[in-house]
């Protein structure tokens, strides 16, 4: 496998539950050149406490806004050629991920890679094709096509920034495999602010 550094950006606030097994997610890829940058939307909790004593690489302060902001932060601040994003309360499947690493750094044109994701709570456990930060790795290049999130959704900017994805065609595929486990919990963000991800959502239907 190309030995291009990968990054991984962890976008946090109050997220001492599930940080660590986040955390350890990432190191437990065995990955030899990577980062792991942390964007922490001022915690009051024990968030940055709990990784005290974990490899990070970069713990950087969110100053604006939004998932979307924290997000675009984190990008600007990563050095490698891939990028990753990881929330705090997911974890990766070690297997699905070293894999879809493999085969994007092999590809002279994918420019991203997606998989599937599991929802913790559901039993049996259904695949979900995975339109998340999460569920995808992507190469740096992609950012300049595509562009950054839009920070001026506050919830509802992955979304948005999908659909753009989506648009452009050609840019990435989907593998046939589960990546991400996904925690479903009344603290996650789009149950937190779930009006104004309904009212963004609306007016990300209305766009043409």
């Amino acid at each position: 496998m190309n030995n291009l550094k990968v990054s991984f950006i962890v976008v946090c606030k109050n997220a001492e539950t599930y940080i660590n097994r986040c955390i350890d997610s990432i190191v437990n890829l065995n990955i030899e050149n990577y980062e792991i940058i942390i964007v922490d939307g001022n915690s009051s909790d024990q968030t940055l406490e709990k990784i005290a004593h974990e490899p990070i690489t970069l713990i950087l302060q969110q100053k604006g806004i939004g998932i979307g902001n924290a997000r675009n932060e984190g990008l600007k601040a990563a050095s490698g050629s891939i990028i990753c994003f990881l929330d705090t309360d997911d974890y990766y499947i070690k297997e699905t991920f070293l894999e879809m690493l493999n085969n994007l750094c092999s590809s002279d044109t994918l420019m991203a890679l997606g998989a599937y994701l599991n929802k913790s709570l559901e039993q049996p456990l259904i695949a979900y094709e995975a339109y998340t930060p999460g569920g995808f790795i992507f190469k740096r290049e992609i950012f300049e096509i595509i562009g950054l999130f839009r920070e001026d959704f506050e919830v509802a900017s992955d979304h948005e920034w999908f659909i753009r994805l989506i648009r452009s065609k050609n840019l990435f595929q989907m593998f046939p495999s589960v990546l991400l486990m996904k925690e479903m919990h009344v603290s996650s963000l789009s149950a937190v602010k779930k009006d104004i991800y309904r009212r963004e959502m609306m007016q990300l239907f209305k766009t043409k």
